[in-house]
């Protein structure tokens, strides 16, 4: 039996380095789990349906659960560039155990925020390409890579 994807967009992640501050915090059985889930999230043909919810008083930031009490907080914008829906693009900022401080959290969402002007601005594949490249953008097996 074939499948059929959902969509011909590709997926890529974007770490920042306080994504990588958080991961240094964890053991490695937490790292992991954060790690299965943002691949089976970019491995995805709909990686909304990762998204868990939306942070209460933030306008962009998102939250991806991993385990029973991780949280991973990111900005996934899906259809870029306008227009050419070719790209859909996942910031991951920071994990944690669920016990974030919401200055944080209001940081972090300004950086989604930022982020996805500088991305939806984008008009063209080339664009996005290139933006994709500069920010070291990373694809599902990326991630799969690490898992083994």
């Amino acid at each position: 039996m074939s499948t059929i994807p959902l969509s011909d967009e590709e997926n890529y992640a974007i770490f920042t380095e306080s994504y990588g501050k958080s991961m240094r915090g964890l053991g490695r059985d937490q790292q992991l789990q954060v790690l299965k889930r943002l691949y089976k999230t970019i491995d995805s043909d709909a990686p909304q349906h990762y998204i868990y919810e939306t942070v209460e008083g933030c306008d962009e930031l998102e939250v991806i659960r991993a385990g029973g009490s991780l949280r991973v907080y990111c900005r996934l914008v899906m259809g870029v560039p306008h227009g050419n829906k070719t790209y859909n693009v996942l910031f991951v900022f920071y994990v944690d155990n669920h016990s974030y401080r919401t200055e944080d959290l209001e940081r972090f969402d300004e950086r989604a925020e930022e982020r996805l002007v500088n991305l939806t601005d984008l008009s063209t594949v080339d664009d996005v390409d290139k933006y994709l490249e500069e920010h070291d953008a990373k694809q599902a097996e990326f991630l799969k890579e690490r898992l083994h």
